[in-house]
């Protein structure tokens, strides 16, 4: 698989679980029916807006975009913080796609049953984590067969749940 097919949400679902990943790529898809998938796809909807929804270019799709003066922010709604580190990275792939093209912005994960907003910038310690995670997702991708299944906290919540352990 092509490193140009990488999306932030590789990057959010290697975080949480490298066999997901491993799915989400290959385009073997969830339960489309899952609660939470139907949730998450309201979460924003609902507390945002009025802010300008969902941009998309290849390989991103940013929940919020907005102005703030003649700075560009990037928000990604979540509806818990339980994947921070996760949602930050996805954050954190997009402003490095963005960078690339020339548009400098900064980002807000935005937890709002919560009320929390963690900013995400592209420091160096972040820059590193990407590159690092990029190159293990690279080499994930390379197999043709996923990770085996591995119980998560994440699992019992997952659309994937049926599929690795049914």
């Amino acid at each position: 698989m092509e490193k140009s097919h990488l999306t932030g949400s590789v990057f959010y679902n290697y975080v949480i679980c490298p066999r997901k990943a491993w799915l989400m790529q290959y385009q073997i898809n969830p339960d489309t029916e899952h609660d939470l998938l139907s949730l998450g796809r309201l979460n924003s909807k609902e507390h945002y807006e009025r802010a300008e929804k969902e941009a998309v270019m290849p390989g991103i799709r940013v929940d919020i975009v907005r102005r703030e003066g003649d700075e560009l922010v990037l928000g990604e709604v979540k509806k818990s913080s339980s994947g921070l580190e996760a949602s930050t990275l996805q954050l954190a792939y997009y402003l490095q796609r963005l960078e690339e093209e020339g548009v400098e912005a900064r980002g807000e994960v935005l937890v709002p049953k919560e009320r929390k907003k963690v900013p995400v910038k592209l420091d160096e310690e972040t820059r590193e984590r990407l590159s690092s995670s990029r190159s293990e997702i690279e080499e994930l991708l390379e197999n043709s067969n996923p990770p085996q299944a591995k119980w998560l906290k994440f699992c019992p919540n997952c659309a994937y749940a049926e599929f690795c352990w049914s």
